[in-house]
């Protein structure tokens, strides 16, 4: 099969939303504590707050195409701050094209994006349940740092 790739700005956004939702419920999946919560959550609050974030800087989306029939596969959403940290603030691939390099493409795209914008320092965060990316992102050099930890209910202490 054959990806196609396209670069684009805000422009962009409204087309991951389909994919962003399979994201959601993968989450939900792998970490029960906050399934709820996960669930909860709707792409129009996550694209107001990319666009907030992006406001004073910058936001790129990959999208990844499969050239036969047009249909979305993949994408990676990027932003920039106004003290030029960049952050890989969402990607998804299809379950049926894991493994096939379109993961790697899109990543290797949008570092190629916070290289040439100049970002100084790269983070992304990963979801507690979805450790199994961590291979993934080791090989763009990325390493876990630091595990914040959320109530999910009120404390009886």
């Amino acid at each position: 099969m054959t990806i196609e790739y396209i670069s684009g700005g805000v422009e962009l956004l409204d087309e991951i939303g389909p994919l962003w939702e399979k994201l959601k419920a993968h989450h939900a999946r792998l970490s029960p504590p906050f399934r709820d919560t996960i669930l909860r959550r709707t792409f129009a609050r996550r694209r107001d707050g990319l666009l907030r974030k992006a406001a004073p800087g910058k936001l790129r989306v990959d999208l990844a195409r499969s050239a036969p029939d047009g249909r979305l596969v993949g994408y990676v959403v990027s932003t920039i701050d106004t003290d030029q940290r960049g952050e890989v603030d969402s990607i998804f691939v299809e379950e049926d094209q894991r493994g096939t390099g379109v993961g790697r493409v899109l990543m290797e795209r949008t570092l190629a994006w916070l290289d040439q914008e100049g970002a100084q320092a790269r983070h992304l965060e990963v979801r507690v349940g979805n450790e199994g990316v961590f291979e993934f992102y080791r090989r763009f050099g990325f390493e876990p740092a630091t595990i914040r930890m959320d109530q999910t209910r009120q404390s009886k202490t």
